[in-house]
C-alpha cells in the first residue's frame, strides 16, 4: 500500500513534535527564520542537552511526551548520524506500528530486530525504500536529499510551484529534486555555508530535526502548504493560553480552537438544528455533538445550511463505549452523518472495553484525514495514568464534567501540565441543579457588580481557569448571552469566592 493511503499530515504534526526534540547544540539552525516553539526554559534531563540550548524545550515536550527517548538513560545524542532504520523506526510509531505480513525481505535486516517490522513497513509503504539488490543499508547514515525526499514522500509527493534556489541545485540526484524544491518553498531546508543545500552530506539527527520542526512551525498541519499555522505558546506556568482577542486555543495538534461554543446534548430534530442556526448566526463557531446524543445529522444540517465556510466552523463529536469495537465503521458513520467533509475533533465518550483500540482507530483516521484531532472526554488523572502510555497521538483536549459545584481543582493542572486542552460540560450544574447554581447568592453578587448574568459570570470563570465552555441552550437569547463573555475580567478575588464554593459534587456518573 502507498504511502498516501496511510499517512497524513495530521499524524506528521506528532512527528515534528517529536523530532524537533533532537536539534545540537552545536549545529544551530542554518537560517534564523523562528522554528523555535515558545515554551519556558526548564531543562531536559539529558546531560548533553543543555538548559539554555535552543532545542531545549523542544526535547523537553517531546521527552514528557514519550515521544522519543535518548540513546542511553541520560544522553540524547543530538550529533549522532540519522541512519536508515532509525528513521524508519521513528514513522513506523507514529504511525501506530502497524502489523506486517511478512518477515523483512532484505538480507542486512535480522528478523527479530528491533527496527525489522519498522523497515517492513517503510518500504511496503514508500516511506524508505531498499537498495533493490536486496540491502535496505539498515545501518546506513541518511543524507540531506534522501531526508527531504522521505519528508515529501510523506507528504503525499506535493507540488510545490518553486525552484529552490541553492547554488549547488545541480548537484541534486533528479529523483530528489521535486522533494528540495518543496521542502525549500516550505522554509524547511536552510542552506548550509554558501548557501549550499549540499545533497550528498550525511545529516544529523539535529538537522533532520530542524527541517521537521520548521515545518511543524511554518505549515498549516492540515495540508502540505506554505500557510504559516500560529505557534503554541505556552505561559509560564505549563498550562495552555487562551487568546482572549481571538477566542481561540492553539491544540497540541497545530489546530484552533474556539474557547466557547454550543453544547446540544438534549436538542434534538428541528430544534437542534435551529438551535445550532442560531448560534452560527450569533458568532458562535464550537459545535459540540455525540453519537449518543441522536443528534449529529442534525448538526451537520445546520452546519452545511449555514453559509459559514467549513474550515470557520469546529464540530467536536464523540464515540460512545458501545461502538469501541467496531470504531473504525463508528467513525465512518459518524461522517456520514454529519456529511461536513471531516471532522475537527473526534473524543472517546468515557472509558470502556476496547477504548485503547479504539483510540487507535481514531489515530489511524487522523493519517487518513478524516479526523484533525483527537482527545477523551470523561477521563481523570487515574485513568489518564494507565492509558496514554498506550496510544501514539497525544490527546489534544479532555472534556469533563466542571463547574463551581465540582471544580476538578487536582484534575485540570494536571491535564493542562500535559499540554491538553481542558473543556467543561455542564458549566450550570446540569440536571435538576442549573437553578440552584445561577441562584448562588455569591455568584450573582459577583454578577451584578460586573452587569451581567450568572450565567455569564460562570463561563468567564471558567475561561480564566483555561477551561473550554460549551453552554447548551436553545433559546437564542440565552445563546447570545453566552457569547458576551469578553468585555469584562474577574478580579482575583472574584475568582478566589468563586473558588471557595466547591463541594466536590459531581451531578453526573461519569
Amino acid at each position: 500500500m502507498k504511502l498516501k493511503k496511510l499517512l497524513s499530515i495530521g499524524l506528521l504534526a506528532v512527528l515534528l513534535l517529536q523530532t524537533a526534540a533532537c536539534a545540537s547544540a552545536s549545529a544551530p539552525p542554518a537560517e534564523s527564520d523562528g522554528g523555535a516553539t515558545t515554551v519556558e526554559t526548564v531543562a531536559p534531563a539529558f546531560t548533553d542537552v543543555p538548559a539554555d540550548a535552543w532545542y531545549a524545550q523542544a526535547v523537553l515536550y517531546c521527552q514528557e511526551r514519550g515521544l522519543i527517548g535518548g540513546t542511553t538513560a541520560d544522553s540524547f545524542s543530538p550529533d549522532r548520524s540519522m541512519t536508515r532504520s532509525m528513521l524508519a523506526a521513528v514513522l513506523y510509531r507514529l504511525a501506530g506500528s502497524p502489523a506486517v505480513s511478512t518477515a523483512p525481505g532484505f538480507s542486512d535486516t535480522q528478523a527479530g530486530a528491533w527496527y525489522a517490522d519498522a523497515v517492513t513497513w517503510a518500504a511496503e509503504a514508500g516511506v524508505v525504500s531498499g537498495y533493490g539488490n536486496g540491502l535496505f543499508g539498515t545501518n546506513d547514515a541518511v543524507n540531506r536529499e534522501q531526508t527531504v525526499t522521505t519528508l515529501w514522500r510523506y507528504a503525499n509527493s506535493p507540488e510545490s510551484g518553486a525552484t529552490a534556489a541553492f547554488t549547488d541545485t545541480g548537484d541534486l540526484s533528479v529523483w530528489a529534486r521535486s522533494a528540495a524544491n518543496w521542502a525549500w518553498a516550505q522554509r524547511i531546508a536552510a542552506g548550509r555555508e554558501g548557501n549550499r543545500f549540499a545533497p550528498k552530506e550525511t545529516i544529523t539527527r539535529a538537522e533532520v530535526c530542524v527541517m521537521l520542526h520548521r515545518w511543524l512551525n511554518l505549515s498549516n498541519s492540515g495540508a502540505p502548504t506554505a500557510t504559516p499555522s500560529p505557534e503554541i505558546t505556552l505561559p509560564p506556568d505549563g498550562g495552555i493560553a487562551f487568546d482572549f482577542d481571538s477566542k481561540t486555543v492553539t491544540l497540541n495538534s497545530g489546530y484552533e480552537m474556539p474557547i466557547n461554543g454550543l453544547g446540544t446534548y438534549s436538542l434534538t430534530g428541528e430544534t437542534c438544528v435551529a438551535s445550532v442556526t442560531a448560534a452560527l448566526e450569533r458568532g458562535v463557531r464550537l459545535i459540540d455533538t455525540a453519537h449518543i446524543y441522536g443528534n449529529e445529522a442534525e448538526v451537520g444540517q445546520a452546519v452545511r445550511d449555514s453559509g459559514i465556510p467549513r474550515e470557520e466552523i469546529f464540530v467536536i463529536t464523540k464515540l460512545y463505549p458501545n461502538q469501541f469495537a467496531g470504531a473504525e465503521d463508528a467513525i465512518d458513520e459518524a461522517l456520514q452523518k454529519l456529511d461536513i467533509g471531516y471532522i475537527d475533533l473526534m473524543l472517546l465518550h468515557h472509558p470502556g472495553a476496547n477504548d485503547v483500540e479504539a483510540y487507535s482507530a481514531m489515530e489511524r483516521a487522523v493519517a487518513a484525514g478524516k479526523v484533525r484531532s483527537i482527545g477523551l472526554s470523561n477521563w481523570y488523572v487515574e485513568e489518564l495514568e494507565e492509558f496514554l502510555p498506550q496510544v501514539t497521538i497525544p490527546p489534544a483536549l479532555v472534556q469533563n464534567e466542571i463547574h463551581p459545584y465540582y471544580q476538578e481543582n487536582d484534575v485540570i493542572p494536571y491535564i493542562q501540565s500535559l499540554r491538553i486542552v481542558v473543556q467543561g460540560w455542564y458549566p450550570f450544574g446540569g440536571r435538576g441543579h442549573t437553578a440552584e447554581l445561577l441562584g448562588n447568592e455569591v455568584i450573582n453578587e459577583i454578577a451584578a457588580d460586573h452587569n451581567k448574568s450568572a450565567a455569564q459570570v460562570i463561563l468567564r470563570w471558567n475561561l480564566q481557569k483555561g477551561v473550554v465552555v460549551i453552554p447548551g441552550s436553545s433559546n437564542p437569547d440565552h445563546i447570545q448571552e453566552n457569547t458576551e463573555l469578553y468585555d469584562f475580567e474577574l478580579t482575583d478575588g472574584e475568582m478566589a469566592r468563586i473558588n471557595a464554593l466547591n463541594r466536590g459534587e459531581k451531578h453526573d456518573w461519569y
